[in-house]
């Protein structure tokens, strides 16, 4: 928690939020509250990321190889996130 708080204190624009399971998309939630303007939720399960969406993800990447990545590069110009938040609930 102190770290997504800290999130908005040192002025990110950009996250990533890699796994919407319920810690995902409680960082979601709190990001959204925040006002950090760009949320990325990044989850193998379509289901996960249309969850993170309703929780305040403003985009979601459904990891199925390795474009994903580029997806999230894709989504922020070229730029990446400011910050990634690895929140998965597997060692994968």
């Amino acid at each position: 928690v102190a770290a997504i708080v800290r999130t908005a204190k040192e002025g990110f624009s950009s996250v990533c939020v890699l796994g919407a399971g319920l810690l995902g998309v409680t960082a979601c939630a709190m990001l959204h509250a925040l006002g950090i303007p760009t949320i990325i939720a990044c989850d193998p399960q379509e289901p996960c990321c249309e969850q993170a969406k309703k929780f305040g993800a403003n985009h979601t990447v459904t990891i199925s190889g390795p474009e994903w990545m580029q997806n999230v590069f894709d989504l922020t110009q070229g730029r990446g996130c400011d910050l990634v938040f690895e929140l998965a609930g597997t060692g994968d």
